[in-house]
């Protein structure tokens, strides 16, 4: 203002000090000894002792013990005229027994006391249990066995503690017990008391409950303290066989044979003592275990391999049993099925048809050599498929007199395995062992030897394909472990044999449909172990198939499969009879002289084999008057699945095959068909069952 006395007379009521003053009675305040969990009030006065209006803003607690205290009526904000008063309610509550401090602090627009402390002191006083430890498990525990744990119960107040009762509560309360210090007592301040729990468990699986102690502390009773356990059950030895059974499929009756390896696990806890292996049941005498079948003791984790042979001696589907007794108190004997089927040799020159498979290993050698001696035979194929960890090319093949040949090598996608398969073929200087020498020493390797009878003698191999887990023909290096392989392999000729040899490693292999596994043979070693596998498909024409296969875990794996192709007469093949070149002259194509002609008296489908098959059977019928025939496979629904034949026949013994495909070539399920001849008005049916 520019009215200089009014302006003055402002300047002198401001000087005379026109302002709040706060006061707080009492300036301090000591509880006592109070209780422990109680609560006890006190009020405090505030009053403004200046001469302005005072505002208190905040009431708060500060300190060390600050969550014992708390402010529970007449907390800011709160405004007083001057010479006015406002109470303020504090309450002490202690946790626990002891000293306690604390501040309550005023904030307030007073020019010189702001904030105003007030000290807060008490002491707690009464019972405080506590127990160490908080919680336990015990566990596991065998059935029956037990162990116990000590909690101590320590009075932490300053008063005596009451401990009323000990108790144990839960869902399995009764595979708890308290064996020592149960029941009531009292305990002065920094005492304990030990109670003793014991855990013995009756049956198997988690158990729960806790131990619940009752008192007279104010804000713990009742206290639960969590008790958990495990009813085990005693170790015992456990033994497993895989595969679970074996079809050892269509093996020449008194000509060849086949094998395969099963392995024998102690999936226990106990070394496993095996007495022995034996085959029983009715074809018990067509199978023999070749290694593996005496006593032995296997440790938990371990395994040991049994090699069992099929030699069928007669025609037909044979059954037997592997039965390995130990002391596997489950499984004192437990058995593993055995099948296979003794078929004809094939009809005729030209139709492949495998012979025999022997095996061998190695470890530390720069070489493996078959175990055994395989049969001379002029004009066979002999295949070797050899397999190694880690992977070592192979750069030579000897045996037998004759020359060998490379076919292909293929390395894992991690290079931890491969296969390598060579050929030879011609006329063996005589019966004996193969062996195969690598580009160097290799931790552990395998061979196998098989022989074939029917392959076109002077280029027995067609296509070939090999791959890891990368693909076709793929590096050593970057790959991903798997446990199945397929690969599409086209052959080229009719009557053709699709040969897979697989090295695996530690797995077991068991070939994709289609495929008869020949022989597995591997050389047990942990993550050394070197595998091979080798299978065939008897394929009637010229198509598209899958090289498939899976194996009983993930692995580096490396597979090679080829072609082989029949020798010149291969005519026979599946095709409707026709008169003149299963009759009379030679066959055209292969030179081969037909059936002996005969004249028969009655009409009669003679023979249907084998059967059942899985790749190829062959239908034998007679004639015996000249006329239009017809030869037709129909499935259980009585649906026709293909024609074999349709036209004239002449009189006499006749033959055609079937591939198990349907008219349109592709190849039909297993199970149940039948095979219909109908000749002028007579018709003869027989079953025929297709294996997987």
């Amino acid at each position: 203002s520019d009215d200089a006395d009014e302006s003055s007379v402002s300047v002198a009521l401001t000087g005379q000090g026109v302002e709040p003053d706060i006061d707080v009675t009492p300036g301090t305040w000591d509880w006592g000894d109070v209780l422990t969990g109680s609560s006890v009030p006190t009020t405090f006065r505030v009053t403004n002792q200046g001469t302005g209006l005072l505002t208190v803003t905040a009431t708060t607690l500060t300190g060390a013990d600050a969550e014992d205290f708390a402010v529970t009526g007449g907390a800011a904000p709160f405004a007083l005229a001057p010479g006015d008063s406002h109470f303020v309610e504090v309450t002490l509550t202690p946790a626990t027994g002891g000293e306690r401090a604390a501040a309550i602090e005023f904030v307030s627009n007073d020019p010189d006391e702001n904030p105003l402390g007030v000290t807060l002191s008490g002491f707690g006083f009464g019972a405080d249990i506590a127990v160490t430890p908080a919680s336990h498990d015990f566990g596991g525990l065998l059935v029956g066995d037990s162990a116990s744990v000590v909690f101590d119960v320590v009075n932490e107040g300053s008063s005596d503690l009451a401990v009323t009762a000990t108790a144990l509560v839960g869902v399995d309360a009764s595979e708890f017990s308290i064996v020592a210090g149960g029941g009531a007592s009292t305990l002065a301040p920094g005492d304990s008391l030990a109670v003793v729990v014991s855990f013995r468990p009756a049956s198997l699986g988690a158990k729960i409950a806790a131990l619940r102690v009752e008192s007279d502390d104010p804000d713990e009773s009742p206290l639960d303290l969590p008790l958990a356990g495990t009813g085990t059950p005693a170790p015992t030895p456990q033994i497993a066989i895989t595969p679970i059974s074996h079809d050892f499929g269509d093996v020449v009756a008194d000509s060849a044979q086949t094998t395969h390896t099963f392995q024998m696990h102690n999936v226990g806890d106990l070394d496993l003592s095996v007495a022995g292996s034996s085959i029983v049941g009715p074809d018990a005498t067509e199978f023999a275990i070749l290694s593996g079948g005496g006593a032995l003791t296997i440790a938990p984790g371990d395994s040991a391999a049994v090699q069992v042979e099929f030699a069928p001696t007669s025609l037909g589907a044979k059954t037997a049993t592997l039965r390995t007794t130990s002391d596997d108190p489950d499984d004192p004997a437990l058995d593993v099925g055995l099948f296979g089927t003794g078929v004809e040799a094939p009809v005729g020159g030209g139709v492949v048809a495998f012979e025999e498979v022997v095996t061998g290993s190695s470890s530390g050698s720069a070489s493996v050599a078959t175990s055994t001696t395989i049969s001379a035979a002029a004009g066979h194929l002999y295949l070797a498929a050899v397999a190694t960890k880690s992977h070592r090319a192979v750069t030579a093949v000897a045996g037998l007199g004759l020359t060998w040949a490379p076919v292909a090598d293929q390395c894992a996608g991690r290079g931890q395995t491969g296969v390598g398969v060579w050929k030879a073929i011609g006329s063996p200087t005589g019966s004996g062992i193969v062996t195969a020498t690598l580009e160097s020493a290799s931790s552990n390797a395998v061979i196998t030897v098989c022989r074939y009878s029917g392959a076109l003698a002077a280029d027995p191999i067609g296509a070939v394909v090999s791959g890891n887990t990368l693909g076709e023909n793929e590096i050593c290096s970057g790959g991903v472990d798997s446990d199945s392989y397929a690969f599409d392999f086209t052959t080229t000729v009719d009557g053709a044999v699709v040969f897979g040899a697989v090295a695996m490693r530690t797995k077991d292999h068991a070939p994709g449909a289609g495929f008869t596994e020949r022989v597995e043979h591997s050389i047990p070693d942990g993550g050394n172990t070197a595998s091979v596998a080798a299978m065939d498909w008897n394929v009637a024409s010229p198509s598209t198939i899958a090289l498939a296969g899976s194996l009983s875990g993930t692995v580096d794996w490396a597979v090679v499969g080829l072609e082989i192709k029949p020798g010149a007469s291969a005519a026979l093949a599946l095709q409707a009879p026709d008169s003149d070149s299963l009759e009379g002259d030679p066959d055209p194509e292969s030179g081969e002289s037909p059936p002996v002609r005969i004249e028969p008296e009655t009409f009669e489908l003679t023979r249907l084999y084998p059967n059942p098959f899985r790749t190829l059977t062959t239908v034998e019928y007679v004639i015996p008057r000249a006329g239009d025939v017809s030869v037709a496979v129909y499935n259980a629904q009585g649906r026709l699945v293909r024609r074999l034949a349709d036209g004239h026949h002449a009189t006499g013994p006749r033959r055609v095959r079937w591939d198990a495909r349907d008219t349109s070539g592709a190849r039909v399920g297993p199970g149940v068909y039948f095979v219909r001849i109908t000749a002028r008005d007579e018709v003869r049916t027989r079953k025929v069952v297709l294996r997987r």
